[in-house]
Order: C-alpha cells, then sequence, then structure tokens
C-alpha cells in the first residue's frame, strides 16, 4: 500500500450472520453493498459464541483460554493486561486510536490501547447514538483535528435484547418496528427451533428489525466516510461478536452459536470477491498487523489474511484447515466447552458434566423462542454427552451425534487427538479443574458494562 491506511472497524452484538449476502432473504442492501465491493469471507467463524471473550480474541489474535477474558465483563471479567491488543500495537505504526460506542472487553478502555473514547455514557450504545457520534469524529478527521492513519472501532448494542426480560409483548429488542418493519418473506425460522411456533416467529420477527436497523446506520456510516476526504485511504472492516439470540445458538458451539460476517473493503487496494476459506476472528489482529508492515508478537494463535485480500508475489496465503472454538463461563457458571471445526467435521469435548445439552443464555431463555423451544424439547433437560461429532456436509444443523457411531471412530479420535494436544500446548486451564469466576462489582452488572469511567 502507498501509504498507512486509516482503519475503522465495525461490530454489533448478537447478529450472527443474519443478512442478505451471508444467504438470508432479510433485506440488508448496505451491509450487501459493502460485501458486493469488498471482500466477504464465508466461512469466518468466533472463536467464543458470547460477547466478551469473542471481543477479547479479536483485539488479542489469541483464544479466551489464553488471553485470560474467559469470562463476560459484566460478571466481573477484565482483559489482563498482558495482552497487547490491536490499538496498542498499531500505535506503534503510528496511529491515533479511537473507540466510538460498545466495546465490553474492560471495565477501564483506555487500558486497552485507545486515546478517545465517545461516548463515555451514553447506555445502552444504540446505533442512532454511535453513529451520531461517529460522524463527529469524520468531521474532526476532516478538519485535521484527529491525527492519521487512525483505527476506531465502532460499536452498536444492535441486535442484544434488553436486558430486562419482557413479558408484556413489546419487543425483546431495542428497535422501531414500525420504522424497520420485518416482512413475512424476511422471516426464516430455523430448522432446531419449532417452525411453526407463532411465538418464535415473533421473536424473529423482531429480531429481523433490529437486523434492518443495524443495515440502516451501517449505510449512514458509509455515507459519512464517502462524502469525506478519507474515503480512498480507509479500510472498512464490519464483523459481529458471535450468533444469533436464540436457542441454540448463542453459547453453543453449534455453527449458529460461532458463524459470523467478516468483509473487509478497501476499493483502492483490494478487489471485490467471495472467499471460501476456513477463517477465525482471532485472524483480525494478525492481518492487521501484517497490512500495516507490523511483526507479530510471537503467541498469536490467528493467521494474517493478507494474502487472500492482496494477491501478490509478496503476499501468500497459507489456507489453515481448522479453526477453534470455546466456552468457558457465560451467565451460568463454569461450562468449558471446546471445539475444532474442519469444513466437514464439528468435534466438541464437554469437560464437565452438565445437567441439560447447552447452554441458553438467561436472556434468550425467558424469550418467545426460549419458550417455545423448551415445550417442543423436553430432552434438554438430559444430560449431554461428553463427547459430540458431526458431519457438517450431511448434518449442517448439528442434530446427530456420531461420537458413539463406530463407523467414524478414527475421526473422532484423530479430532479429538488435535484438539486435546492443542489445549496441553496452550496450557488451557479449564483442563485441570474449575476456575473461579472473579465476583460481580457491587455497582451491578449493567452498572459494570456500559458506563465507563468518565475519560476523554
Amino acid at each position: 500500500m502507498k501509504s498507512l491506511p486509516n482503519i475503522i472497524f465495525i461490530i454489533t452484538h448478537d447478529t450472527g450472520n443474519y443478512f442478505g449476502c451471508y444467504g438470508y432473504s432479510v433485506k440488508t442492501p448496505n451491509i450487501d453493498r459493502l460485501a458486493n465491493e469488498g471482500v466477504i469471507f464465508l466461512n469466518h467463524f468466533s472463536c467464543a459464541p458470547q460477547c466478551t471473550p469473542s471481543r477479547g480474541g479479536i483485539l488479542t489474535g489469541k483464544l479466551p483460554h489464553s488471553n485470560g477474558l474467559m469470562g463476560l465483563t459484566n460478571m466481573g471479567w477484565d482483559l489482563p493486561d498482558h495482552n497487547k491488543t490491536i490499538p496498542q500495537l498499531l500505535k506503534k505504526a503510528g496511529y491515533s486510536t479511537h473507540l466510538v460506542g460498545l466495546q465490553h472487553t474492560h471495565h477501564h478502555p483506555k487500558k486497552l490501547g485507545y486515546d478517545t473514547i465517545s461516548p463515555r455514557t451514553d447506555f445502552p450504545y444504540m446505533a442512532s447514538t454511535v453513529v451520531r457520534r461517529f460522524k463527529k469524529f469524520i468531521k474532526h478527521v476532516d478538519q485535521g483535528e484527529i491525527k492519521q492513519p487512525f483505527f476506531c472501532s465502532v460499536g452498536f448494542f444492535e441486535t442484544h435484547r434488553h436486558y430486562g426480560f419482557t413479558r408484556d409483548g413489546s419487543s425483546p429488542f431495542n428497535t422501531s418496528k414500525t420504522r424497520f418493519p420485518a416482512e413475512p418473506e424476511e422471516i426464516q425460522i430455523p430448522s432446531y427451533l419449532p417452525t411453526d411456533s407463532s411465538a418464535v416467529k415473533n421473536d424473529i420477527s423482531d429480531f429481523v428489525s433490529s437486523v434492518k436497523e443495524v443495515d440502516y446506520y451501517i449505510g449512514k456510516i458509509r455515507k459519512s466516510i464517502d462524502n469525506s476526504l478519507i474515503k480512498e485511504n480507509t479500510i472498512i472492516i464490519f464483523t459481529v461478536d458471535h450468533g444469533i439470540p436464540l436457542p441454540r445458538s448463542k453459547c453453543t458451539l453449534y455453527d449458529p452459536g460461532i458463524s459470523v460476517p467478516l468483509i473487509i473493503h478497501m476499493p483502492s487496494e483490494i478487489k471485490a470477491k467471495k472467499v471460501d476459506d476456513l477463517v477465525s476472528n482471532v485472524d483480525i489482529l494478525p492481518t492487521l498487523l501484517d497490512l500495516v508492515g507490523l511483526d507479530f508478537p510471537e503467541d498469536l494463535h490467528g493467521n494474517s489474511l493478507t494474502g487472500l485480500l492482496i494477491e501478490d508475489s509478496n503476499n501468500k496465503y497459507n489456507s489453515r484447515n481448522h479453526i477453534y472454538a470455546e466456552l468457558t463461563f457465560h451467565d451460568n457458571g463454569f461450562n468449558p466447552i471446546r471445539c475444532l471445526r474442519t469444513k466437514k467435521w464439528k468435534y466438541i469435548r464437554n469437560l464437565v458434566p452438565w445437567g441439560c445439552l447447552f447452554e441458553i443464555p438467561n436472556d434468550v431463555f425467558h424469550s418467545l423462542s426460549g419458550k417455545a423451544f423448551l415445550e417442543a424439547h423436553p430432552e434438554f433437560y438430559s444430560p449431554r454427552a461428553t463427547e459430540e461429532l458431526y458431519d457438517l456436509e450431511l448434518d449442517p444443523f448439528e442434530m446427530n451425534n456420531l461420537a458413539k457411531d463406530q463407523k467414524y471412530s478414527a475421526v473422532k479420535h484423530d479430532l479429538s487427538t488435535h484438539l486435546m494436544k492443542f489445549l496441553k500446548n496452550t496450557e488451557d486451564p479449564a483442563l485441570h479443574g474449575e476456575i473461579l469466576e472473579p465476583e460481580v462489582p457491587e455497582e451491578g452488572p449493567q452498572k459494570y458494562i456500559y458506563d465507563l469511567e468518565t475519560e476523554s
């Protein structure tokens, strides 16, 4: 690249890959346009199926059990100081670093390496507020008041459910159903949920409205960039922290819990295309360091994707044949699960006994979809298996566990051996028994996440 590019990193909350460009019928023209004009990664996965650990994986290029961020910030976890983050590392190349909106990895975001933080206390960081602040940020850039090159992380609260469980029939998502109505053809009920349930249909309808609101404000961000002086030398990255907020999705290592988009856009340098390679969100940090010419820390779990973005003799990409993902804590205590995924196979190791088949986070458990799922599946309260094995080509929703089928014993053995060797080599503390979770701060979990310290 001729000069160091500005980097705008956009991340939403709980959206999975529920967008038109990923095969859903929901109308998301702005995100689809970004994908059509940039590089869209069709097989991109988060390293964790919940917010804080996934975001920590992005920031550090390491899986949660290695970077130490294994639970939610609102439950007392902060990214340990020994990690080097994207904003901290980019400063070595002369970048100024900025946070606009939600971050959810540290109670004191300044410790993550951001020079400026805006807004500071606008719970819950809805897109309308965040984009208004982002427009001011771009105005300051154009006026020369913000140093270039810059890294700017932009985080929306959408499409997360309300924290107060909705029981009165109102939308469980912070969105305007009249402004962003879900059309009937946009409501797709996954086959692992009760497909004839009106409750599930209504829940997903509200979720789709929130997805469409996300898309609307992504369009506002794009317009602000296109009308600025930085348009030609700015990389836009769009992703999501983890899968959709439905049962058997968020908080599980099944694909609906870890399938997320990755779109990278810079038309002056990066040609538009679709990439089918298997990639992980821990690849984002090494990719950015590679693009700006910085050396990698030695302990990364991610690989640079630069060879997939800019194809020339200087950029070679070594294709990976698997990704890892994990869960340790969410809001139901110690629940360590690890997985290895190839294009064809998913192997899951449940490290401790659990009294139900998988975890449903509290906000989803009390939702319309959660109640309908539990009514339709009384077997949910059965003890889960220690090992799970799925053929993703024949069983994409991972409904038929092959772990006890002798026909697949060799496959299971190979994947299990590979996964456990990796966990031992990376000193996963969950292999040695229960990990104690930090105490929730006296301020309460919601204040701890969102009412950040008043730093400029």
